[in-house]
């Protein structure tokens, strides 16, 4: 049989440096397209081996040559590449529109003069926003109330308007352990601040929020490229809808010692939602397999490792501003 290629745009980020090696492992021929705008750590160990089924094209969404180049001879792409988060976002809003929204753009186009079997894109479970229903489901209000969530709305409506088949995939807020980490996400910060700080500071805490394992995410993402039942669908990716306060207790209930403490914001978040994960569960048999407790014993093995956790290269905000030479 002939080996499928994959496109995984933003392959060297968090979720995508866990995507890759998982595509890999089932043998699929893997190309990523990457700024590289973090560095090269969640790619490096595939580049050192000389994999022969990945390759890596250092390139911006942004230039139609560096995506007609990837695109081609691709079966499948996966577009994960963004300025993520709200405060990343919020640092450069002609950068965040360009790259969120136009170059989504101009690459479903490529897509659609490549032909490509499946176009799977990573919205985000923000464009809810401030959500008044109980449990969201994918029929839900969207009331996107940053530019991070109104850009990836937009995308979304891109694709459902082209010829492409597509899924769309809104993710719950993600956790665990990437070759290319993050600490700017609340509960892989709070889980590195209770086991090196003994304190758990949160703003707010009422506000609910859906969290899935970066691990099951990147499960998720497969079984959407390998199914006939996900053509031109959008899906809510979670495992658990949970207060941020909750997220603190349950962590400090398995770490000795750990002091919580609220505070209000200035430019408090107003995000408010619970989303339901039943239809991918049903169309696909996606179901979670990591939990919170599993991410923090693993860390609780190797938290040593980590003194240098707030370190701006695994926080996207504090790393793009300092890179403004704002920091």
């Amino acid at each position: 049989m002939k080996m499928e290629k994959i496109l995984v745009i933003g392959g060297a980020g968090y979720l995508g440096s866990v995507l890759c090696r998982k595509l890999l492992m089932k043998n699929y021929k893997v190309r990523v397209l990457d700024s590289l705008l973090y560095g090269d750590s969640g790619i490096s160990e595939l580049l050192e081996f000389n994999n022969p089924n990945f390759e890596f094209i250092h390139g911006d969404i942004r230039n139609i040559q560096d995506i007609m180049k990837s695109v081609k001879g691709m079966d499948y792409v996966i577009h994960l590449g963004a300025i993520v988060g709200d405060p990343a976002s919020n640092l450069n809003h002609d950068n965040t529109i360009q790259i969120n929204f136009l170059a989504t753009k101009m690459i479903i186009s490529v897509c659609e003069f490549f032909k490509i079997k499946r176009f799977v894109f990573a919205s985000t479970c923000s464009v809810y926003g401030d959500s008044d229903t109980v449990i969201i489901d994918e029929n839900g209000d969207t009331k996107p109330l940053g530019l991070y969530a109104e850009m990836k709305l937009k995308s979304e409506t891109a694709i459902r308007n082209s010829s492409v088949d597509f899924c769309i995939l809104r993710m719950g807020t993600l956790y665990g352990f990437s070759p290319r980490m993050r600490f700017d996400l609340v509960v892989n910060l709070f889980v590195a601040n209770a086991f090196k700080t003994g304190k758990i500071k949160y703003f707010g805490g009422e506000q609910y929020r859906c969290f899935c394992h970066v691990a099951d995410a990147g499960d998720a993402y497969i079984q959407c490229l390998e199914s006939k039942e996900v053509s031109r669908n959008i899906f809510n990716v979670s495992s658990i809808n949970c207060k941020i306060s909750d997220i603190a207790n349950i962590i400090s209930s398995k770490v000795y010692d750990v002091k919580l403490s609220s505070y209000k914001h200035e430019s408090f978040d107003n995000r408010n939602y619970s989303t339901t994960s039943d239809k991918i569960k049903k169309v696909i048999d996606w179901e979670p397999k990591k939990t919170l407790y599993d991410f923090i014993e693993k860390f609780s093995y190797c938290k040593s490792d980590w003194d240098d956790y707030l370190n701006p290269i695994y926080n996207n905000y504090e790393y793009l501003k300092k890179d403004k030479g704002e920091g």
